[in-house]
Parts: C-alpha cells; structure tokens; sequence
C-alpha cells in the first residue's frame, strides 16, 4: 500500500500545469493591460510634447496642436494628467506636458491641483505657473496653493525668470492671478513679507495688491 503522503502529493502534480498556465494567461492579460492603458498612451504624449517648438505650444494659440492630437481640451486633459503621474523615468517631459495644461481650461484644474504635490519642485512650479495663468477659473485650486507658500525649494531658473525662482514665489505669484477669490491665502502671504528671498516679498506684495483689489490682474 503506497504511503499516505505519497498518495497526497498525486493530486499536486496533477493541478501543477494547470495553475501555472493560469498565471501565465493573467500575466500576459495584465502586461497587455499595462501596455494599453499606459505604455502606448504615455507614449503618445511624449511623441507629441517633442514634436512641437514649445514656445508655440505654450502660446495658446487656438487651434493648438497639442489639443488637436490629443482630442480636444478634456481628452487632452485626461492624457496630461495620465502622463503627469507616471514616474520621472517614464515620462521625461512632465513639466512640459503641465505647462501645457492651462491649454484645457477648467478640464485640467483637477490634475494641476494633483501637480502641487509632485515630489519633483519643477513640476510643482510648473502647476502653480500653469493655475496662476488660468487666473480667476483656478479659484479651486487656492487651498492647494497655500501651503506651497512654505515650500522651500527654489529648482530652477528658465526664460521667464533671470534668476532661480522659488516654488513659495510662484504660489504666491498665482494667487494673486486667482483675485479676491483667493482671501483665505492673505495671512500666509502677509508671513512672506519677512522672507529672505527678494523675489519671495516682491511676489507676496503684488498679489496682496491684487486680491485686495488695489491693482488689476495682469
């Protein structure tokens, strides 16, 4: 008589293959996902975030080209955003793809306000540039905003700014673009008033100004 743990051990090696064919087709079905859902989008955002000068991109000229082959300001917006949240690795034109978002109107608010948390201080720049340019439609994005103001990174200096420029200046810079709607921020922006930086208590004067209304939005 054959011992009991041998007679146990048959049926493993019967259901074996069978389980290990299993994972093989769920494998394949979730690499086929992943390159569906996120390879081949990812790439196609990249590809069209190069093939453009920039500085034409980012004009708002209308039609954009941008918005035009991604699908319009809410495909568009949805594409940004997927891109945005991939890893630096992954996607190596992330700043662009959120500078690029104030293209989509109200569409990409939501995933600029995601942006402000980026653990990368460019793209967190890039979101506060990117609100401050949407002006009074980022009312939403004004609690977002706020802690910002304490933020500590200064990553980088670029056409628009001669010097490096901090995210905490930015903040304060959108704010300001945002008008009265963005109040609950004038305590914090009365702390950077005492700043090292320069540019930090320019920035914090000017949108006191504007949201108190002694000085137009620009």
């Amino acid at each position: 008589m054959p011992e009991p743990t041998e007679q146990a051990s048959k049926p493993l090696r019967t259901w074996l293959p069978m389980m290990l064919w299993t994972a093989g087709i769920l494998l394949a079905l979730g690499l086929a996902w992943f390159i569906g859902a996120v390879v081949v989008p990812a790439w196609k955002v990249d590809g069209v975030l190069k093939s453009h000068d920039w500085r034409y991109t980012n004009s708002f000229i209308e039609p954009n080209p941008v918005l035009e082959k991604l699908g319009g300001p809410e495909r568009a917006a949805e594409s940004l955003g997927a891109y945005v949240r991939l890893p630096s690795w992954a996607a190596k034109h992330r700043v662009y793809a959120v500078e690029c978002m104030p293209l989509c109107g109200p569409h990409g608010i939501k995933n600029l306000i995601a942006a402000l948390k980026d653990q990368d201080p460019e793209v967190r720049i890039a979101a506060a540039h990117s609100l401050g340019a949407l002006g009074t439609q980022a009312e939403a994005a004004v609690p977002a905003l706020i802690p910002l103001l304490n933020d500590m990174a200064c990553p980088w200096s670029d056409r628009r700014r001669p010097q490096r420029w901090p995210v905490r200046a930015e903040a304060a810079w959108a704010l300001g673009l945002v008008g009265p709607e963005a109040r609950q921020a004038l305590p914090s922006l009365a702390g950077l008033l005492a700043d090292d930086d320069p540019a930090v208590r320019q920035a914090a004067a000017e949108a006191q100004k504007k949201i108190r209304v002694e000085e137009p939005p620009k």
